[in-house]
């Protein structure tokens, strides 16, 4: 009788929690570089995957930490406006690629932020960018389209309209079901940089350039809340999530902008099980959502939790 062939997928042992995680990484064969302005947003991955290399603008340890490696000479370069310009910065320096080629031919390629130059310029080099694409990457990171797909996933948000908005009189009208107290976001934007708080025409004319200039933007109802946030990784079995996180805003300490996101924190008891539970139900909708539109990957959910109700 013959033997029943198994399929590669079939031999794959299938992961089951940290541990076998750990051990997966632990075996990788694959040269895996994360490039970026510094280490910071995946500092320590060295030490769960092998073959795990920063390739660094910045050495934040001063050329002692034996996984990173930022080349020596300054190339002539045009002034960065953006992480991205770092990246491709870094990506046609020589030094960077000789270090690359060092260490065999292809790999896996991770960024804090790119684009489609950043794409290219890793193909070159034969590494396999580790995400979607930029394009999609860009298109899902617009708040707008963050909204609908959140509707799409059955994920409520906070009273909110989306529309285009060319006036003062044009947004109390479209917005006349939401309250005088109105939080108007523009497309794109961190640290509440393009968030603004609107109540009567001055604070409209402080921001009226901004919001007009856009085709479309989200205006919601204000409300007295408190933030949090579930980071997540979409899979093709699933959504993966993690623990639900406060949010710190607006530290001096840590960050310049007024308003602005600096950091999470995670604390056991500041919420209710109710809340974790409905937040790690929306995080897993969301991301389920995301893997139809054809992402997969991380992602980080934001929510308000509405003081005077308590709802998410």
């Amino acid at each position: 009788m013959a033997k029943k062939k198994t399929s590669k997928v079939e031999k794959i042992k299938k992961l089951r929690g940290v541990h076998d995680l750990r051990r997966f990484f632990y075996k990788n064969e694959t040269p895996i570089y994360f490039i970026s302005a510094t280490n910071f947003n995946l500092l320590g991955a060295d030490e769960w995957i092998k073959g795990f290399k920063f390739i660094t603008y910045i050495n934040c340890f001063d050329g002692k930490h034996p996984n990173v490696f930022t080349p020596q000479e300054e190339m002539p370069h045009a002034d960065f406006e953006s992480i991205e310009d770092i990246v491709n910065y870094l990506l046609e320096h020589k030094e960077v690629v000789d270090f690359i080629k060092s260490r065999g031919d292809g790999g896996k390629a991770l960024f804090l932020m790119f684009d489609e130059k950043t794409e290219e310029l890793a193909k070159q080099l034969g590494l396999e960018s580790a995400f979607p694409s930029a394009s999609l990457r860009t298109h899902l990171d617009n708040k707008v389209v963050t909204n609908r797909v959140a509707e799409k996933a059955n994920v409520p948000a906070v009273p909110n309209v989306l529309t285009n908005v060319d006036s003062f009189e044009t947004l109390r009208k479209v917005s006349k079901h939401l309250g005088d107290d109105l939080v108007v976001q523009t497309p794109f934007g961190d640290s509440g940089h393009t968030t603004f708080f609107i109540s009567n025409e001055e604070e409209w004319k402080k921001h009226a350039a901004e919001i007009i200039a856009e085709d479309e933007v989200k205006v919601m109802k204000r409300i007295n809340c408190m933030g949090a946030a579930m980071e997540a990784c979409v899979t093709r079995h699933g959504t993966i999530v993690a623990p639900l996180m406060t949010e710190l805003v607006g530290f001096k300490e840590l960050t310049p902008y007024k308003g602005g996101w600096c950091g999470n924190e995670i604390y056991a008891d500041c919420f209710t099980p109710k809340i974790r539970r409905k937040a790690k139900k929306y995080t897993e909708q969301f991301g389920n959502q995301l893997l139809k539109e054809g992402y997969k990957g991380y992602f980080e959910l934001d929510f308000l939790i509405d003081t005077d109700t308590g709802e998410l």
